[in-house]
């Protein structure tokens, strides 16, 4: 888990993926797309056989991952 200094949007371009939100686990396949504002703590794993491609805009210029365990 990790969050932001920025609100982050992702997008599945390829593969199968998963991504937990506030203690809610969804499902994303090719094209889903998410929005995650800061600084909610979050995170995406591949759970497809295949390599998952996605594509993340932030809001910001400047971006800090903060891990949510070790700050």
């Amino acid at each position: 888990m990790h969050s932001h200094n920025c609100d982050e949007h992702v997008t599945v371009l390829e593969g199968e993926a998963e991504v937990v939100v506030e203690g809610s686990t969804t499902r994303l396949g090719r094209f889903d797309t998410t929005y995650i504002p800061s600084p909610i703590p979050h995170l995406f794993r591949n759970v497809g056989a295949s390599p998952l491609r996605i594509l993340w805009v932030y809001t910001a210029q400047t971006v800090t991952r903060t891990f949510t365990e070790t700050g």
